[in-house]
């Protein structure tokens, strides 16, 4: 039974869950998804719990002619795990109008009714952390890896802010005749925040088996953001993944700048060689 697994992952009844999950994976037929997969989670959290996930928007480069239009109604980019929570009887989205958040339970609304335009795109984490959350990834660990309350500690030590990256995307609110807007940070490329899981590990703060076919990893938040911010307050590079010419970890970060000639200088040669094939 999925409640049993993620039971043995460390969900309680009660809990704030925090979950980013790769649907496929699971090996549950996707008209049984709702009713066994989000079932078995209702289950375990009971009337008392909370569960959010995040239900990001697309969004343009600023230049683009057809901006990128987020509103309440705007599909997430962020997989069919979102949209199905946001097709559940009390759901609710964050206004923020490129990070927006989907969370369903006792304390969805009063999580995500303060993350607007004027906060950090990862705002909600805060309420997860504060409560010690579950934060936990079904069937994704691998591929898109780690835990957003990185991306929290990042802003709040201000690396988020120095991403310049910000200066390049937009969207437009509520419709194609609506306001523009800039982000204040870019919370940019997660692809290394696996390297995070051996310090969970070494915390005692890992917890990790199967929900289905999928395997899954869990942590509780408070331990996890301690961790990282104290290792991004000494060694903020620490996160960044290993490609040699990402644009966002190695070209267009300000706290990275000696990388940036060296990515450059990759990514033309790679460039070169892909056309001369």
């Amino acid at each position: 039974m999925v409640a049993n697994r993620l039971v043995e992952l460390g969900l309680k009844s009660g809990d704030i869950l925090y979950l980013r999950c790769g649907l496929g994976r699971i090996g549950i037929p996707r008209t049984q998804i709702e009713e066994i997969f989000l079932g078995g989670i209702r289950e375990v959290l009971g009337s008392e719990g909370t569960l959010i996930t995040p239900a990001f928007v697309p969004i343009s480069f600023r230049w683009s002619k057809n901006l990128a239009i987020s509103s309440e109604s705007t599909k997430p980019v962020t997989g069919l795990f979102a949209s199905l929570l946001l097709e559940q009887s009390g759901a609710v989205r964050s206004n923020h109008p490129t990070h927006s958040f989907a969370g369903l339970g006792k304390n969805a609304k009063s999580i995500l009714a303060g993350h607007s335009e004027h906060g950090a795109c990862f705002e909600p984490m805060r309420a997860v952390v504060d409560a010690d959350g579950l934060m936990m990834l079904v069937g994704c660990v691998a591929d898109s890896p780690g835990f957003s309350t990185v991306h929290l500690a990042q802003y709040d030590l201000g690396l988020s802010q120095r991403h310049y990256a910000k200066w390049l995307l937009a969207v437009r609110k509520g419709s194609e005749n609506g306001e523009v807007f800039h982000p204040i940070e870019s919370p940019g490329c997660s692809n290394g925040f696996g390297k995070f899981y051996r310090d969970y590990i070494d915390d005692g703060n890992f917890s990790c088996g199967y929900v289905g076919n999928a395997w899954s990893i869990a942590v509780r938040a408070a331990k996890a953001y301690e961790r990282e911010y104290r290792i991004l307050s000494t060694n903020p590079l620490y996160p960044l993944c290993d490609q040699a010419d990402c644009f966002s970890c190695r070209i267009t970060r300000g706290y990275n700048k000696r990388a940036v000639p060296g990515a450059l200088i990759s990514k033309a040669t790679r460039l070169v060689t892909k056309a001369f094939r």
